[in-house]
């Protein structure tokens, strides 16, 4: 893969540090996106780094319209954007049946 800037939501947890570490071995740039964990988030970017790329750890919602736009934003703030991973996930406890009405 070319060098350039990755998008990754989601990237404070487990899989996302996995996948951060991953994207950088390939040369890119990473913008590590998380909703509330930011020592995971500072894990994932020191990954990153540790590969000899660049890291930005970005705060945000990504069901907010507003967040997001944020997001890709401070992203490109480490190069044009040419990969974007969502890896953010959302917990929604409860009947599945009843799970499109609480999603809405």
């Amino acid at each position: 893969m070319s060098e350039g800037t990755a998008l990754l939501t989601g990237g404070s947890g487990s899989i996302g540090r996995a996948i951060a570490a991953e994207l950088s071995r390939d040369g890119l740039d990473v913008a590590v996106g998380y909703h509330s964990d930011e020592s995971g988030a500072r894990a994932a970017a020191e990954t990153v780094e540790s590969n000899g790329g660049r890291a930005a750890i970005l705060q945000g919602d990504v069901g907010d319209p507003d967040d997001a736009r944020e997001l890709v934003d401070g992203a490109r703030e480490l190069g044009p954007l040419s990969v974007l991973v969502n890896a953010a996930g959302v917990a929604d406890p409860g009947p599945l049946e009843s799970a499109p009405e609480r999603i809405g």
